[in-house]
């Protein structure tokens, strides 16, 4: 008979950065599916800076937009994020930066209308992609996941 409180089909790992979220959906058999989605913030930060303005506009340039502009991108980097693995139950979250712990207040904030919990948080440098499968095989398959797994079965 097969463990209900262990369901690989409903796990995935997500590295992110600024530019870009590698998602790993994991199967029963640990297999995967990849997928990759840009944030698009880069490239906008590239086309504002590689425009020439005179000094004048440049003087009158208001951060406060541009942050706020960012910070509307960043929602909608998340929303798209969210939008991909709103089918699973575990998640787990891992790359550089703080990407990664501003997708969990995203989540959190929007409190039970996503039905999946993030069980980790890790630092991890720039990887190639089977790496990064590597290090979410070994996650779902340790035994900290099934720890998490636990303390958020008995928080319900």
């Amino acid at each position: 008979m097969k463990n209900k409180a262990y369901s690989p089909e409903k796990n995935a790992g997500i590295w992110l950065d600024q530019e870009r979220a590698c998602i790993f959906k994991l199967n029963d058999n640990f297999e995967y599916e990849l997928q990759t989605i840009q944030s698009g913030q880069d490239q906008s930060n590239q086309e504002h800076e590689s425009k020439k303005y005179s000094n004048l506009r440049r003087m009158y340039t208001n951060r406060e937009k541009i942050q706020r502009r960012q910070h509307q991108q960043m929602l909608k980097f998340f929303d798209t994020i969210v939008h991909e693995i709103r089918d699973i139950k575990y998640l787990y979250l891992f790359g550089p930066g703080n990407s990664k712990h501003e997708l969990n207040k995203f989540i959190e904030k929007a409190g039970k209308k996503f039905g999946f919990k993030v069980t980790a948080i890790d630092a991890a440098d720039k990887k190639t992609e089977p790496q990064m499968l590597e290090q979410v095989k070994n996650y779902f398959g340790s035994l900290s996941f099934e720890d998490s797994q636990r303390q958020l079965l008995s928080s319900e």
